[in-house]
């Protein structure tokens, strides 16, 4: 009896620590299925497309970090084909959720226009979004958005506030390591935001950013080498650095590479790479580069081609592009003569500043004999130093087209284009 009443007790216990291991093995199994879980593996994998997947995931699962990383994927093209759509609509549902860095995001896609048209007060709307949760890089754009008086009224003081209630939380990250805070410092230092204009300071910190990979602070720090900055010139080591971050999906570097195979700066001149880059960056929507890459098919011969890429950089509102499409429409380039679309998008380039356009609409002006209002299109773009623009304001003041006749005001402004290289005004003054 005793023999069966101790097996009867070893079979319960058996089934209780079965029940156990069951039970165990259930919960380990419902705690790395959760999305927290698969979120957290993202983050730490090396492997893109690993991480990819995790985050996927987790995201399928609503969880909005997730939902967050994932649209930093697209954006970049880690582990999945680069796609900004698929980004901004992934971003979208982040900050459906109040994820304040989704919030600052879909404002900088607002305020640059890439793939779509710029929307300075869309982006305004969502950088105070994400100021309000504390993020510093939302505070850090709307008080750029203050300085510069775009989406809402200019207010310096406000910009101060900004700048600097976000400075101090940018420098104790970026001495923690943190690359996007490094790189945030040295855009503050390069252009004097919230603290002195330092190019020395804005170099060391890109250069930290840039080699844990952040791929901003590499072009950056590309164009410092690009253009001499503050270091010697060095076309080499900017090429070096766009590459880097070109091959993380970063389009304005893939846009600079264009560039520099076309002109042949820091590389063999190859007409064939500077396409392939710049269409990269154009089929995602960076306006420049469509701009860019119509001018090339205008080298090349190819007007209808040149007039696709001008349209839709037009379209997102880049004021080269309007400035091209304008002067197609003014000559009949690819398209049929039509003065007044060359008005058009003359006036709206004009209008956003660009003092080609404002040049544009003043031989507009001077082609249907409106010679008054030439003249004040020519002064506002000699004014921003162009150089056409120059040497025409000094020819009406010369022959007395549209102001009086003015000899010390013709010689000042024919000097002004002789001085970079236009060879008429040089002819004109006997240069």
């Amino acid at each position: 009896m005793k023999t069966n009443a101790s097996s009867k007790n070893i079979i319960v216990v058996l089934i209780i620590i079965s029940v156990m291991i069951v039970c165990t093995f259930l919960f380990l199994r419902f705690i790395n299925n959760t999305p927290e879980r698969y979120n957290q593996l993202g983050l730490k994998s090396v492997d893109d497309n690993l991480a990819f997947n995790y985050f996927e995931k987790a995201a399928q699962k609503g969880y909005a970090p997730a939902i967050y990383n994932l649209a930093i994927c697209y954006k970049f093209g880690r582990g999945v084909s680069q796609n900004l759509e698929k980004a901004f609509d992934l971003f979208s549902k982040a900050a459906e959720q109040e994820d304040a860095s989704a919030y600052d995001h879909l404002g900088f896609f607002y305020l640059s226009g890439i793939g779509m048209p710029k929307d300075y007060e869309k982006a305004v709307e969502y950088f105070k979004k994400g100021a309000e949760k504390g993020s510093a890089r939302s505070q850090h754009d709307l008080g750029y958005c203050y300085e510069k008086g775009l989406g809402v009224p200019q207010d310096s003081k406000k910009a101060d506030e900004l700048y600097t209630k976000s400075t101090e939380y940018f420098i104790n990250a970026a001495n923690k390591g943190d690359d996007e805070a490094q790189y945030i410092l040295g855009l503050k230092y390069e252009l004097g935001l919230g603290v002195p204009q330092n190019y020395e300071k804005a170099i060391e910190y890109y250069t930290k950013a840039a080699e844990q990979g952040e791929s901003n602070a590499q072009v950056s720090l590309a164009n410092f080498y690009y253009f001499g900055k503050g270091v010697p010139q060095d076309f080499k080591k900017a090429v070096e650095l766009f590459s880097k971050a070109a091959s993380q999906g970063n389009l304005n570097a893939a846009y600079a590479l264009g560039d520099c195979y076309e002109n042949g700066n820091g590389v063999p001149q190859d007409y064939d790479k500077a396409m392939e880059w710049y269409t990269k960056a154009a089929e995602q929507g960076l306006s420049g580069a469509q701009n860019a890459l119509g001018k090339f098919y205008t080298k090349l011969n190819d007007d209808i081609k040149a007039i696709e890429w001008f349209t839709k950089a037009a379209y997102l509102g880049d004021s080269f592009g309007k400035y091209n499409l304008g002067a197609c429409y003014l000559v009949g380039k690819g398209v049929p003569q039509d003065l007044d679309k060359a008005k058009e998008f003359f006036t709206d380039a004009a209008e956003d500043g660009n003092s080609m356009a404002q040049y544009g609409l003043g031989v507009y002006y001077d082609s249907i004999g409106d010679d008054k209002t030439a003249v004040e299109w020519f002064t506002k773009s000699a004014e921003q130093g162009y150089a056409s623009a120059q040497f025409a304001l000094g020819l009406a003041y010369y022959y007395g087209k549209g102001v009086d006749p003015d000899p010390e005001q013709a010689t000042f402004w024919l000097k002004k284009a002789a001085e970079q290289g236009h060879e008429e005004a040089k002819e004109m003054l006997g240069l």
